[in-house]
């Protein structure tokens, strides 16, 4: 096996030296990142496992009140007629030709 050797100038070394030292720092803030995101991750998991557990609990209690509470009897339901708009009509015409009436009946007796 044989060895080459080049030769670099001062400036290329001090431009490799600060390229390969930014690029280490750029890794490990990226690692960085990447532990406090896992970290972030796990948290969250466990925050909505407690949140869940909390829930059942609530529906727990919540089935247990329903239980234990007395029942509301319901009112027994009317059933109402419901005019159709005709019938309404015909009742408004029927009543204003009985109010016609009536004024006709005071001018002639008055």
């Amino acid at each position: 096996m044989s060895y080459e050797y080049v030769k670099i100038n001062p400036q290329e070394l001090i431009f490799t030296q600060k390229n390969f030292l930014q690029s280490q720092l750029d890794l490990l803030e990226a690692t960085k990142s990447v532990r406090i995101y896992q970290k972030l991750r796990r948290e969250e998991f466990m925050l909505k496992i407690a949140l869940k557990s909390k829930l059942d609990q609530i529906k727990q209690s919540i089935n247990l009140l329903n239980q234990v509470l007395p029942k509301a009897e319901e009112p027994e339901k009317k059933h109402k007629i419901k005019l159709t708009g005709e019938t309404k009509k015909d009742l408004s015409l029927e009543q204003e030709i009985d109010l016609i009436r009536q004024k006709l009946n005071q001018i002639n007796n008055g």
